[in-house]
């Protein structure tokens, strides 16, 4: 024989408010009251399964939202200790370092005719024209295979100076600049 009980005992029983109760009654979660009473069996067992629905749904998305975090904070440190080692640079220092190579590769490539030229002028033989030429080519591929990164880096790193400033600077520091030929410096 089923057994009836008011709002109240039902609310009791399961550790929640009246008003829940009935919010769960109109829901469906739990079964319609007859005259203001709850059968006890299927009202507990409704409950009990709405409770494991909402476990089973919130549980598997909380841990996921817990395994996606651990994942982005051990990445994050994998970045760090990366940064940390050296390992890793900003995007724009990398640029800005990749361009002072590239310059440097330039002015050495533009610079070839004008050193060979004195060099291979008074040469008598193709061979030895041949040979200034190699060595040269040789010194601008080991200065293009070796880059100082760090000077470069250094160099990008001071926000006064570009990459190109230094190779036109003394050794002082002070900028060298060439005068126009007729031209006398100011007193």
């Amino acid at each position: 024989m089923a057994s009836y009980y008011s709002v109240q005992t039902i609310a009791e029983l399961l550790g929640i408010t009246p008003r829940r109760v009935q919010q769960l009654a109109v829901k469906g979660v739990l079964p319609k009251p007859e005259r203001g009473k709850y059968e006890l069996v299927p009202t507990v067992q409704g409950y009990v399964k709405h409770l494991r629905e909402l476990s089973q749904g919130q549980g598997s998305s909380l841990t996921e939202e817990r395994v996606r975090l651990t994942k982005y904070n051990a990445d994050k440190k994998e970045l760090e200790l990366q940064k940390a080692r050296g390992e890793l640079i900003q995007v724009s220092l990398a640029m800005e370092l990749w361009g002072g190579i590239i310059q440097n590769m330039r002015s050495k490539l533009l610079g070839m005719p004008t050193k060979l030229a004195p060099l291979c002028f008074g040469s008598k033989s193709i061979p030895d024209i041949k040979s200034k030429i190699e060595k040269t080519v040789h010194e601008v591929m080991r200065d293009i295979a070796n880059p100082k990164f760090r000077e470069i880096a250094r160099m990008a790193g001071d926000k006064r100076d570009t990459p190109n400033a230094k190779a036109a600077a003394g050794a002082d520091g002070v900028r060298v600049v060439r005068r126009k030929k007729g031209i006398k410096p100011r007193k």
